[in-house]
Formats: structure tokens, C-alpha cells, sequence
């Protein structure tokens, strides 16, 4: 049977937990490779029970995904399984949210790109991703008391939860260093990590699963609040009424933010409700902590001042080329819908969205640039020592795996030499 070799997982039966794509990432990088050849070269073949191609490529490894967040529900079984195949070592179940993620809906559990605190990264010895920061109520890190950071400085994209060159402390789409990313420490609300770090904690010391139901909640906190009917529910949860009917007949399940939510209006412990597997909720209620919700009225009508919104906009429109602002951005700024602006005045408002066009391309004009000189100053450099400029090396030596599989550097790259070289061995990914 294959075994690759691989880390342990790190911080189970903590709140800061490992999650399992950082798992994955992590073994991949330990058998010095990527994600996407783990995947498309081994997983996807034992999924076919094709033991006897391993190594060569796989298409499509069906259920095996890539680029979705794979720490909770049906994804991560397929996950476990594949890996306890071929991966030695404790079972991965404490790495995912299998054993409570049955009781709640899909919507709203899992966040579909990566967050990540940038404190915790850079002070950790084998940087990793925490199994919380993966699930959608968690926003903020309790350690540090910062938003998690979810767009890369560099390329201002939103990186995947695991990617075909997933890296734990990179970027895939850039390469950048996601340890070196600026947070601000604010006075936040962390009770949602808090609470799904002690449910991530429990649940990593046992392997038991929880039996809570949201329904049967839902009827022991009526019958500790006295509350006779779906009304009286809606009034004490701040929701509409249609929505507690359905939680009060069973016909719809709570969401994971909305279970937190009503926690906290309700004024009780949602960890210990999840973490008691009985399906019931032992509440002790205050009644300060209970508020009354109220309808908004009717909004007004807003009158527009054309001539001073005109000069406004002519201001956005001196701008320097590099601070020109998107046409949402300005609407924003003037607080108007960009429907009633584009209304009103239609030539500025093309006027605002062509100078931001010219802005990306002057930024698109100086990002090849710059790499067009990287890629010269690699060359020389390969050169130098005898090795052939292809472009592996190339990628190598600018320490940007998986480069050239994007556009804008394989045509930096032919204006350099003329014609594009050799891919090599060992290509980074398809």
C-alpha cells in the first residue's frame, strides 16, 4: 500500500484546531509537491480503485475537489476516506466539522475563500489554518482581536481554501506571503468564535457526534420561555413570523450565524447546547438580554442636487490617474444608487468608469513591466550557472511556482526570448 509522508496534525482538541485542507497542504508540501499533482496523481485514482496507475495523470477524480472549502459535510468524508488510504496515522475526523455539521443546514457554514489571521501564521512554528477560521460566523481571531484577513495585498484576490498550488503560508495566485498582511486590533464581537472554538475543542478530544437538533431547541426554548405559539417566538427571536413557523413545525433547520444569533438574543450557551448531544437547550434566561424588534417605516423621498453632485463627480474626474475611482466607489461616495446617478448623468458617470479602465491598464502596463525585468534578471542569472532558461527554472529562481500558467507572463516571458522555452520536467501543475 502507498504512504506518503506526512505531518501531524496540529492543535486538536484546542480551539485552534487544524483544519483538514491545511492538513492537506501541508502533506503535499512535506512530499514536495502541490496539491493538484496529491490529487489528479494519487486520490483520484485510488477513488477508481485504480491502485496500478498511480503517478500518471486523472482527469477528472469525480468527487475529489479542489478550490471548495473540504473541512465539513459530505466533501470532507470523501477527503477522509481517500487519505486514510494512503496517509498513516490518527484518524482525520477531528480536523472537520463532521461530527456536529449534520445539524445544521449548508447555507451560511462554510466560507467559500480563505480567511486567515496574519499574527497567528507568522508566530506559529509549522504555519497552519485553524479548522474555525474556516467556518463563515468566524471573522475575527480571539487571540489577537483583529478582523481575519480574507484578500491578498499584492494581487487583491481572495485566495481558495485549497488550490491546485495551495501553499499554508502563500498566495497561489501570487505567490505572496500571507504572514505579511497589516491588520488593525479592534473591540469586536467574538462570541461566535468563541463559541464554535469550544465546540471545535470538544469535539477533537472525543469521538463522539452530536445528536442536537434544532427543532427539538426550538421547542425546549418555548417551553422554558413559555412561549405559546410561532408569534411569540418571532418576537423574542427578532425574526418574522413565517420564519419561526417553520422552526416551530420542524420544517426548516436553524443555519449555523442564525443559531449563534438567537444564542445571543435568547441568553444562552450555544456550545453547550451542541457540545450536550441531547437535542434540548438548558437555558437561563435574562430578561435584559430579550429586546423587542421593530418594523422600519416608510422611507423618504430624497431630493438630488444635480449641479452640486455634477461638480462632484468632476472633482472624482481630476483625480490622479492611479486614485481614480471605480464608478461603485464614487456612487458610494456620494451616496447615491448608481442607477439614479447613471440617470442623471450619464456622460460623467461613462466618463468616471473609462478613466478607471485606463488606470488598470497603465497598472496591467506596469505589472508586465516589472516582470519582464524579473524574468530578464532570472535568465541572466540561470545563465550564469549553466542552466538552461526553461521555464520551471525560470519559476524557480523567481521563487513563483506556477507563473506561467497565466497569460499576461507567458506573453512577458515570449517578449523576452522571442519565443517561449521549454516547459521542463516537473511542471508546477497542468
Amino acid at each position: 500500500m502507498l504512504q506518503l509522508g506526512t505531518p501531524s496534525p496540529i492543535g486538536v482538541g484546542t480551539p485552534a484546531c487544524e483544519a483538514l485542507s491545511s492538513f492537506v497542504q501541508r502533506t503535499a508540501a512535506i512530499n514536495g509537491t502541490f496539491p493538484g499533482q496529491l490529487v489528479h496523481r494519487i486520490l483520484g485514482w485510488v477513488q477508481a480503485n485504480r491502485a496500478d496507475a498511480l503517478g500518471s495523470w486523472q482527469h477528472h477524480p469525480r468527487q475529489v475537489y479542489l478550490g471548495r472549502n473540504i473541512n465539513a459535510f459530505d466533501l470532507a468524508l470523501v477527503w477522509r476516506e481517500l487519505l486514510a488510504k494512503i496517509v498513516p496515522g490518527p484518524p482525520l475526523i477531528h480536523l472537520t466539522a463532521n461530527q456536529w455539521d449534520f445539524g445544521f443546514p449548508t447555507r451560511g457554514f462554510l466560507h467559500s475563500t480563505l480567511h486567515w489571521c496574519p499574527p497567528c501564521l507568522a508566530g506559529d512554528k509549522y504555519p497552519y489554518h485553524r479548522l474555525a477560521w474556516m467556518l463563515r460566523p468566524v471573522t475575527i481571531c480571539v487571540e489577537h482581536g483583529c478582523m481575519l484577513a480574507s484578500l491578498c495585498p499584492r494581487c487583491q484576490r481572495a485566495p481558495p481554501v485549497v488550490h491546485e498550488r495551495s501553499h499554508p503560508e502563500l498566495c497561489p495566485w501570487c505567490a505572496w506571503d500571507l504572514r505579511c498582511v497589516s491588520v488593525v486590533v479592534e473591540h469586536l464581537d467574538d462570541r461566535p468564535a468563541i463559541e464554535i472554538g469550544a465546540i471545535i475543542a470538544h469535539f477533537g478530544r472525543t469521538q463522539a457526534f452530536s445528536h442536537w437538533s434544532s427543532h427539538t431547541a426550538i421547542i425546549a426554548t418555548g417551553r422554558q420561555l413559555k412561549l405559546k405559539n410561532p408569534a411569540q417566538l418571532a418576537e423574542a427571536a427578532g425574526v418574522s413570523k413565517l420564519t419561526a413557523w417553520y422552526w416551530w413545525t420542524g420544517r426548516a433547520h436553524i443555519s449555523l450565524p442564525m443559531a449563534l444569533h438567537l444564542s445571543a438574543r435568547l441568553g444562552f450557551s450555544f456550545s453547550a447546547a451542541v457540545v450536550a448531544g441531547e437535542g434540548r437547550l438548558s437555558l437561563k434566561i435574562q430578561p435584559s438580554s430579550q429586546t423587542i424588534i421593530h418594523l422600519r417605516s416608510r422611507k423618504a423621498a430624497t431630493r438630488i442636487d444635480w449641479v452640486l453632485q455634477r461638480k462632484a463627480i468632476i472633482q472624482f474626474l481630476k483625480l490622479p490617474l492611479a486614485e481614480a475611482p471605480t464608478f461603485k466607489k464614487a456612487a458610494e461616495l456620494l451616496a447615491i444608487n448608481r442607477r439614479t446617478l447613471r440617470s442623471g448623468l450619464p456622460k460623467l458617470c461613462r466618463a468616471i468608469s473609462e478613466r478607471y479602465r485606463r488606470r488598470l491598464q497603465a497598472e496591467r502596463g506596469r505589472r508586465d513591466r516589472e516582470l519582464q525585468r524579473s524574468i530578464t534578471k532570472a535568465i541572466a542569472l540561470l545563465r550564469s550557472v549553466g542552466r538552461k532558461p526553461e521555464q520551471v527554472a525560470i519559476e524557480q529562481a523567481l521563487r513563483r511556482p506556477g507563473l506561467f500558467n497565466r497569460h499576461y507572463a507567458r506573453r512577458a516571458l515570449i517578449s523576452v526570448l522571442g519565443a517561449p522555452p521549454a516547459p521542463g520536467r516537473h511542471r508546477s501543475s497542468p
